[in-house]
C-alpha cells in the first residue's frame, strides 16, 4: 500500500507542467527573412550628429538644425528587405546658417522621403532603399 502511495505521488508530480521561456536568439534580427522591428531604436548616419528615433508608430529626430517627426509603417518583406513607408514629416523651420549642415539636412530629408524599404546588415546598421532598390542612406545604431 505504501508503494502504491509513492507511485501515485510520483505519477502526479511527473504530470505537472512547467512554463519555460525559450531563449531569444538576438542574431535573427540580422537575417533578411525575419521581422526586424524598428520601434524603440535610435539611429544616425556615420560621422554626423543627425538622429532618427522610432517609436511604435512614429519617427522623430534632429537634422542638426531642425527637429522633425511623423508617422511610419514597417510591414512585410519583399526582395529580402522590410517594407517601410513614412508619412509626411513635420519639421521646425530654423535657419541652417552653416552651408554644410544645410546640405546634410536636405540630404537626410530627401533620403527619408524616398525610403520604401530597409534591411539590417551584419555590422548592426540598417540600410534604407528607395522604390527601385537603390540604397539611399545607411544608419548606424545611435549611442
Amino acid at each position: 500500500m505504501r508503494h502504491l502511495w509513492l507511485i501515485a505521488c510520483l505519477a502526479v508530480a511527473g504530470c505537472e507542467t512547467q512554463s519555460v521561456e525559450a531563449p531569444i536568439d538576438e542574431s535573427v534580427a540580422t537575417k533578411p527573412d525575419t521581422h526586424a522591428r524598428l520601434a524603440g531604436t535610435a539611429w544616425q548616419p556615420k560621422d554626423t550628429n543627425l538622429t532618427l528615433k522610432f517609436s511604435a508608430d512614429s519617427v522623430s529626430g534632429s537634422t542638426g538644425c531642425n527637429n522633425f517627426s511623423g508617422a511610419y509603417q514597417a510591414k512585410g518583406i519583399s526582395d529580402g528587405r522590410h517594407n517601410l513607408s513614412m508619412g509626411l514629416l513635420a519639421m521646425t523651420r530654423r535657419a541652417c546658417l552653416d552651408p554644410d549642415a544645410a546640405a546634410l539636412e536636405m540630404s537626410l530629408t530627401q533620403a527619408l522621403g524616398q525610403t520604401e524599404s530597409y534591411k539590417r546588415v551584419g555590422d548592426g546598421a540598417i540600410v534604407l532603399y528607395d522604390g527601385n532598390g537603390t540604397e539611399v542612406l545607411t544608419l548606424l545604431p545611435a549611442g
